[in-house]
């Protein structure tokens, strides 16, 4: 049976790695994950997917009232992602953060400084979080809540060339995939999916 893999997912306060070389007790596989508090845990997959391991061990110490009770919130879905594109090497996005060099501040560690700063600069359920220097870390001084027209002006991706675009269409009816294509101009797979379709540059180029 082939083997699921859980990286990139996140369970609780541990987001996965990757696959460890340990193994439990009676030879289950484990996984490498990562707690929120910044600990490195290997746990096996049945207690990640049942639930029975949610963190290192740092959730069982704390006081109830110390949790931020909202990791199933929309606002924790974003802070996780932004962790995980930017610390997780497997995840589909990390070439366009990570893998540039772009990093979370130390100040957003922990969730709850995040979302304080979201809450008092105006986070609203329709819009997501933009970098304002595209180069630049995730900071509060370089971060602001914006709308989908916003995030489409601001990305790296809305820089191509007319020469770009020509090269993403001949590629993709050469049979080239979306994710190399993004991987070779430095946007992601969507985008790439979205000029070679027209839906971005909506223009043909002669």
């Amino acid at each position: 049976m082939k083997r699921l893999d859980l990286t990139g997912k996140v369970f609780g306060r541990l987001s996965v790695v990757g696959l460890s070389s340990e193994r439990g007790n009676r030879g289950q596989v484990k996984w490498i994950c990562n707690c929120d508090c910044g600990v490195t845990h290997t746990v096996t997959a049945d207690s990640l997917r049942s639930g029975a391991s949610k963190s290192c061990g740092c959730l069982r110490t704390e006081p109830k009232n110390k949790t931020h009770g909202m990791s199933k919130s929309r606002l924790y879905r974003i802070y996780r992602h932004m962790i995980n594109r930017c610390s997780l090497p497997n995840m589909e996005n990390y070439h366009l953060y990570g893998g540039r060099g772009i990093k979370v501040c130390q100040a957003w560690g922990k969730f709850e400084p995040f979302k304080e700063w979201a809450l008092n600069n105006g986070y609203k359920d329709n819009l997501s979080i933009d970098r304002i220097n595209n180069n630049g870390d995730y900071t509060p001084d370089n971060c602001k809540w914006s709308n989908d027209y916003e995030q489409a002006r601001n990305k790296r991706s809305s820089k191509l060339t007319s020469n770009n675009v020509i090269s993403i269409r001949k590629m993709r009816e050469d049979g080239v995939k979306n994710i190399h294509i993004a991987k070779k101009f430095g946007i992601s797979p969507s985008h790439a999916s979205d000029v070679a379709r027209g839906v971005s540059w909506s223009w043909m180029p002669d």
